[in-house]
C-alpha cells in the first residue's frame, strides 16, 4: 500500500510539472509549442509502457 502512494506522489508531483510547463506556455503565447510537447509526452508513455509488455516487438515496428 505504501509502494502505491508514494506512486500516486510521485505522478502528482509530475503531472504538476507538465502543469506548469503548460501554462507558461500558454502565458508566453506559445501555443504553437503545446501539440508538439503533447505528442513527444504520448510517444515516450507509449515507450515506457511498451517495454514492459508483451506487445513490445508489434510497437517497435512501428517506429
Amino acid at each position: 500500500m505504501e509502494d502505491l502512494m508514494a506512486f500516486l506522489a510521485s505522478a502528482r508531483q509530475k503531472l504538476g510539472i507538465l502543469k506548469e510547463l503548460f501554462a507558461f506556455l500558454w502565458r508566453k503565447k506559445l501555443w504553437w509549442m503545446i501539440p508538439i510537447i503533447v505528442v513527444l509526452v504520448l510517444v515516450a508513455v507509449l515507450v515506457v509502457f511498451s517495454l514492459s509488455t508483451p506487445l513490445a516487438p508489434f510497437v517497435y515496428t512501428l517506429f
